[in-house]
């Protein structure tokens, strides 16, 4: 599974087909006012960075990718948690390696 994981890309762009793991849309904010699009959207992004995958497509890819990826370095280097969650919030189980990707 490890070895799957490395490989693996949220995002990849084949000549003009854009192809996510996931959804661009997302439902969990689908009935609040605002844009609900992931596109441009790359979690812990610096400034800079979020000023860039908002700007440009291939940009995005790249960065979401790199932060997928650290997420999963993360967990290689720390796959349990150092204190077992003791309730369902996103807080309570993010003692772990790649925790912001698994949620």
């Amino acid at each position: 599974v490890r070895e799957y994981l490395q490989m693996g890309q949220l995002v990849a762009i084949l000549g003009g087909t854009l192809f996510v793991h996931g959804q661009l849309i997302s439902n969990k904010y689908m009935y609040l006012p605002g844009s609900h699009w992931a596109v441009g959207v790359v979690p812990q992004a610096t400034p800079e960075e979020a000023k860039r995958a908002k700007t440009s497509i291939h940009a995005w890819e790249l960065l979401l990718n790199a932060w997928a990826a650290r997420q999963v370095h993360q967990w290689i280097r720390q796959p349990e948690w150092g204190r077992p969650p003791a309730d369902v919030t996103c807080e309570a189980w993010a003692d772990r390696g790649g925790s912001h990707l698994i949620a």
